[in-house]
């Protein structure tokens, strides 16, 4: 019957949607909080580097640690 509608159908496919962009959302949020984490990390490596050539106490050391 081509003029029957469901309205569970139609409600299905409204939430559907809705469920669609919301994971879309989750998954971009997703990828930002991985990109801080990333950058969070490389910036404790590069400290870390530091904090280690400042320890040795060969001049030459201290200069090329840091710059690794």
């Amino acid at each position: 019957m081509p003029e029957y509608h469901s309205a569970k159908q139609e409600r299905s496919a409204a939430i559907s949607q809705q469920a669609m962009t919301l994971f879309k959302q989750g998954t971009e949020a997703g990828d930002t909080g991985d990109q801080y984490v990333r950058s969070t990390v490389i910036l404790a490596t590069v400290l870390l580097v530091t904090a280690i050539g400042q320890r040795f106490h060969i001049k030459a050391v201290r200069t090329v640690l840091p710059r690794i």
